[in-house]
């Protein structure tokens, strides 16, 4: 599959770059913070999909510079919403997505945002990420990461009506579940509440029970819809869930919504977390949490070289590569030498999880 990139017009291969394109240092995307510790996306129109990758000990999430990607529960190759190509160790192409609708009640126009906004911006930190951009004059901010704790993937949306005029919208939240390992599971029973969607999920292979859950802190109606895609030569089922609210926004005002989305083996977890992330509160504390998590890792040491792109590099994202391949990708598929050499380099980032 060929793709064009817009703004360059280059006809490339996004599994086989040319080594002038790749090397190509005169095309940037973006900038650093001057401390190094983010960089941001300011063409959407990569490449390849610009990757960020968050997780906990139990849950994973790969999202990019468009809001595309997928999520995982305890397993790496356990999918819970949609992901899938044939396997190898990076991802390539995303056909699963997060997806932020605005409807425009007066002309009927529906916007995405993630594909829409013409200045969106894609800033990527460890553990964390934000875009902001604007669409049918208004503006988004949204903020996406992993708790240290809790197995799910957090958003937080601002929406302010840039114009002086009241607006009405209907805006929507979306996104396509698989729960798939060797095949995807099917789902016995999907529960709609006022703030979203439970799925009961018949696992199959590896779980006594599972739930699935995507919900948002206002009450909105769900709409849900069965797919099925070829998969690897076999026909897999996908649910694409969706959350719509009718909104109204004064000119210069804001509003803001969280949403999680998340799967665990016990419903009264899925409760708990579910409950919790209704606060805009829970969902500033567990951010901080969060990059407290990082700030202690990042400051542990530092060095001072010539090249500031290098010193970053070390500083910063080295230790965010070994703290992802520590806490996911040895999750599912370690052994001794897998562990020496994880060791070598962990002992930059955390001495006591070396032991």
């Amino acid at each position: 599959m060929r793709l064009t990139n817009k703004k360059y017009g280059l006809d490339v291969d996004p599994q086989n770059l040319s080594p002038e394109l790749f090397y190509n240092c005169d095309k940037t995307f973006g900038y650093f913070s001057e401390d190094g510790r983010s960089y941001t996306v300011t063409d959407k129109n990569t490449p390849r999909a610009w990757f960020q990758y968050l997780c906990n000990d139990n849950f994973f999430s790969a999202i990019t510079n468009k809001g595309l990607g997928f999520t995982c529960y305890k397993l790496g190759l356990f999918r819970v919403t949609k992901y899938y190509e044939e396997m190898n160790y990076l991802p390539r192409i995303p056909n699963g997505a997060r997806k932020i609708y605005l409807k425009d009640k007066k002309s009927g126009i529906l916007y995405d945002f993630f594909e829409d906004a013409s200045n969106l911006t894609f800033t990527v930190r460890s553990g964390e990420v934000e875009y902001e951009g604007s669409v049918a004059d208004v503006f988004l901010h949204v903020t996406i990461f992993v708790p240290e704790c809790d197995s799910c993937e957090c958003w937080k949306i601002e929406i302010i009506n840039s114009s002086d005029r009241l607006k009405e919208y209907q805006i929507s939240f979306a996104q396509d579940w698989a729960f798939a390992y060797l095949g995807n599971d099917p789902i016995s029973a999907i529960e709609q509440h006022d703030g979203g969607v439970t799925a009961v999920v018949n696992s199959r292979n590896l779980f006594k029970e599972l739930y699935g859950y995507f919900s948002v802190n206002a009450s909105v109606t769900s709409h849900i819809a069965q797919y099925k895609e070829t998969v690897w030569g076999k026909e897999e089922t996908f649910t694409k869930v969706t959350l719509v609210q009718d909104i109204s926004i004064e000119g210069g005002k804001k509003q803001t919504y969280i949403v999680v989305s998340g799967a665990c083996e016990d419903r009264a977890e899925c409760d708990r977390v579910k409950s919790n992330f209704e606060s805009e509160e829970t969902f500033e504390k567990e951010l901080v949490k969060v990059r407290e998590h990082w700030s202690k890792k990042i400051e542990k040491n530092s060095c001072t070289v010539p090249d500031k792109n290098f010193e970053r590099f070390i500083n910063v994202w080295l230790k965010n590569q070994l703290d992802l391949t520590y806490r996911y990708s040895r999750m599912y598929n370690t052994g001794y030498r897998d562990n020496m050499q994880d060791a070598w380099g962990y002992s930059l980032v955390d001495t006591d999880g070396t032991r």
